[in-house]
């Protein structure tokens, strides 16, 4: 720095309090001689130099130490850690890079006489190397400065504090950020031999699964796997992670390593069933549970997924049993609550069902699918205009139906029911039930014909009678279907027969007409919705 007099770039690698450091004692050796200022950038920015240009008698400094810069990186970067792997994303530059490299020319231009120093770690150094790399022709200097022993032995130790899962979700967008960067920045520094490393990894998986960020999530927790492969927790946790992705064959992998570990871990078998319920392997899902219950007999959550399993098979009355079970465990469970009403709504005891219902919204006022169940329950017991004179006197009694809407279906009932303040003043069940089914991209239809094939013993009538009403009323409805093969391979002749009756009409191969002529329909029944699950 001394004996730098015009503009030039410096690269310091070091931990962000390492940077604090290094910047207090280097404007105290060049106290006489130079005149500096500490940049910190405590979020994410798309352009370096507005926040150059802001700074007080920017003409008159000398130097500009940058700390943060590394936030702006963040959103691009992969999960890897320590080497390449999918940390340095080729697709994309971060926006501030992006500017860097075309504004070079205008910073020299306009701070001739200004040293840049940016305090970077490993994994910031490395990104800016890839995506950026030019700027180290311009008189740059690069300096790596390891973290001494005791600042890092508190840093890491501050970041091992026994913190839980749920504190990570009340982090805010920057304060999730700067965790990342400083766990990130220690990982670097840690030897991987180090008992801790492993632990520190685990708890940026938690940081990155706290925000549904769950392909980072997942490496992080592979490579705890990797690191210690007795880490019963991080497999279940990797498991975990896979399964909502979709990988399933690698989430069942990942449950039984940890059962290998150890067979009476009922978390595994637990998630593991969970698996095997999505890939409509209920039988299987089924010992899963029961396993599990012989380990944790009074676990309601095992209960209620058992229940789930044992209905998708038809099997109601011992369905019932297992929530009934759940909610000796757990009285206030409303999840079993609800799914106990469905149940009962399958078997057409509507009364039952509506207080199954209730007793969710006795637990949750803001539950979201009981009022839509307990709505669909009323219209199918016959009390259709019993159920529009309470949302007539009372309106608020609609909004929670209309958020259902909007998080659950996201389609047809959003549209329509949005507009259902209409019918206060003169409403009529035909216009309500049109309303219901009206044109969508997520049509109702296709929820009940992907329902049907799911369970094809079950009646294909509501699917026609759906169909009916939307084509009575000329809306111009835009199919978008979407079906699993494995549903289809699973059918019998006739119920794929049948099926693809209804593709082609769905692709516009055959008109309605034809449909009803290929099912030989006549004369239809009244529209029947199906249960949201929970």
């Amino acid at each position: 720095m001394q004996w730098t007099d015009e503009f030039g770039l410096f690269f310091v690698q070091c931990s962000p309090a390492q940077g604090k450091q290094i910047y207090t004692r280097l404007t105290k050796d060049l106290l006489h001689e130079k005149q500096g200022h500490l940049l910190v950038l405590d979020k994410e920015i798309d352009d370096l130099y507005p926040e150059l240009a802001a700074l007080d008698k920017i003409q008159d400094l000398d130097m500009v130490f940058i700390l943060g810069l590394e936030k702006s990186f963040e959103r691009y970067i992969g999960a890897g850690y320590g080497g390449q792997g999918d940390y340095y994303r080729e697709d994309s530059v971060p926006r501030v890079l992006g500017c860097l490299n075309l504004e070079r020319e205008k910073l020299r231009d306009s701070f001739p006489n200004l040293s840049l120093v940016f305090l970077l770690p490993r994994f910031g150094m490395k990104y800016f190397i890839r995506r950026a790399k030019d700027c180290f022709d311009w008189q740059a200097g690069v300096f790596h400065f390891s973290t001494e022993k005791p600042l890092l032995e508190k840093q890491v130790s501050e970041l091992l504090k026994d913190t839980d899962f749920e504190h990570y979700k009340t982090l805010d967008n920057k304060e999730r950020i700067n965790q990342i960067v400083e766990m990130r920045a220690c990982l670097d520094e840690l030897d991987q031999n180090d008992e801790r490393y492993a632990e520190l990894l685990s708890k940026l998986g938690g940081v990155h699964l706290s925000k549904h960020q769950l392909e980072f999530a997942a490496e992080y927790y592979e490579q705890v796997t990797i690191i210690n492969p007795n880490n019963i927790k991080a497999w279940d946790i990797y498991g975990s992670s896979l399964h909502v992705l979709g990988r399933y064959e690698e989430a069942i992998a990942s449950f039984e390593k940890a059962l290998e570990i150890d067979s009476h871990y009922k978390q595994a078998w637990f998630n593991k069933g969970n698996v095997l319920d999505d890939l409509d392997l209920y039988n299987e899902a089924i010992t899963c549970y029961k396993t599990a219950l012989i380990i944790a007999p009074k676990d309601a959550h095992i209960w209620n997924a058992l229940g789930n399993s044992l209905k998708n098979l038809n099997k109601h009355e011992e369905a019932i049993a297992s929530y009934n079970k759940a909610l000796e465990i757990k009285s206030n469970y409303k999840y079993a609550w609800g799914n106990k009403g469905n149940v009962l709504r399958s078997l057409k005891m509507y009364e039952e069902a509506i207080i199954c219902y209730d007793k969710v919204l006795e637990i949750d006022p803001n539950d979201t699918n009981a009022p839509f169940n307990k709505f669909i329950a009323n219209c199918q017991s016959g009390k259709l205009g019993e159920q529009l004179q309470f949302i007539t006197t009372f309106p608020e009694s609609i909004e929670p139906i209309i958020n259902i809407a909007k998080k659950k279906i996201k389609g047809v009932f959003y549209q329509s029911l949005q507009n259902i303040s209409l019918l206060f003043s003169s409403f009529d069940t035909e216009k309500l039930l049109d309303s219901l089914i009206s044109s969508s991209k997520n049509s109702i239809v296709l929820r009940l014909f992907n329902t049907w094939l799911t369970n094809p013993t079950t009646d294909w009538q509501p699917i026609l009678n759906a169909i009916e009403i939307l084509e009575a009323n000329n809306y111009k409805t835009d199919w978008h279907l979407r079906i699993i093969s494995t549903k289809l391979e699973k059918l019998t002749p006739a119920q794929r027969n049948l099926a693809n009756t209804f593709i082609h009409f769905f692709e516009n191969k055959i008109t309605l007409q034809e449909l009803r002529m290929c099912l030989g329909v006549d004369t239809l029944e009244k529209y029947n919705d199906i249960a949201i699950n929970e």
